[in-house]
């Protein structure tokens, strides 16, 4: 019988304390656990459901220990790419498939797409058993010469283990080598303006504005940003509808929230940050204008 674990641990994409979910089993007479992530509780449910199901369904037996199957232990190209016409019918345990059973939002699963784009291009040919600490300080190393940013090649090497602890957790690799895991250097401390030097921004914009530097939906923007502290992703997703006025226009506020679009997608503001923020009559009368 599985059930749900969770801890509370700091998340090294947000820097801030969040819940941390696992699925807690017993197999072969051990407990054992399986990491999902840092996600909601419904989430993690909808992931207990998708693994409790899959567990039901499964009816190609487990691979044998490396140690038998080593002549036939699949490459990461395999791993992550599907199985080639020939190869052995694994059990439904490949990352694609362990992707889809987790009911992942789209962010994480572009994050994934990317992430076996380039380990595919740079260790495709590699035997999951040969994967060792040392490839993976080359992995990091060719990361690095591609130019990305420390937290891109953290989130790629983090799904490069994840794809092995999933192997190791298959039976297909006896162990998860441990990988040197870079430090986060793009963090910057947070800026706090001065009204002086807020005013002194807004008339720098306003001079881009008037030589044509810059458009005004741009400048909005970004005075929104400064004024409403908000997200570049949530001033793009904001919407008329989401303003509400409680003494006409005198008293103006705007809520952060999802938003569904007529062709059914649909934006969500990061975790925890739903919010209702008052809009200044200041910058009120130019997202009129």
């Amino acid at each position: 019988m599985a059930s749900l674990a969770k801890e509370d641990r700091r998340n090294p994409e947000t820097g801030r304390m969040g819940t941390y979910w696992k699925i807690a089993y017993r197999e072969d007479g051990k407990q054992r656990r399986e990491s999902l992530g840092f996600i909601s509780e419904k989430e993690a449910e909808a992931c207990l459901a998708a693994w409790e199901k899959r567990k039901v369904t499964a009816v190609a037996p487990m691979p044998a220990p490396v140690s038998v199957i080593s002549s036939v232990v699949p490459t990461l190209r395999e791993w992550w790419g599907g199985i080639e016409e020939g190869w052995p019918k694994w059990p439904p345990c490949r990352m694609l498939d362990w992707i889809d059973a987790r009911n992942l939002a789209k962010k994480t699963k572009r994050s994934a797409d990317s992430a076996r784009r380039i380990i595919v291009a740079e260790l495709g040919n590699t035997p999951l058993d040969r994967v060792t600490a040392a490839v993976g300080d080359a992995f990091l190393a060719a990361l690095r010469r591609r130019g990305l940013r420390s937290k891109t090649c953290i989130i790629y090497i983090d799904w490069l283990r994840r794809s092995l602890v999933v192997a190791c957790e298959s039976k297909i690799i006896p162990e998860v080598p441990k990988f040197q895991r870079p430090r986060n250097t793009d963090r910057k401390p947070p800026k706090w303006h001065t009204p002086e030097e807020t005013a002194q921004m807004f008339d720098a914009l306003d001079k881009r504005v008037e030589a044509g530097i810059i458009g005004t939906l741009s400048a909005l923007a970004i005075r929104m940003q400064e004024t409403l502290a908000m997200r570049p992703g949530e001033v793009l997703h904001s919407r008329w509808e989401a303003i509400t006025k409680d003494r006409g226009w005198s008293q103006a506020s705007l809520r952060i929230d999802s938003v569904v679009y007529p062709d059914g997608e649909t934006w969500q503001p990061k975790k925890d940050s739903r919010r209702t923020v008052p809009i200044p009559m200041a910058l009120l009368s130019r997202m009129r204008d």
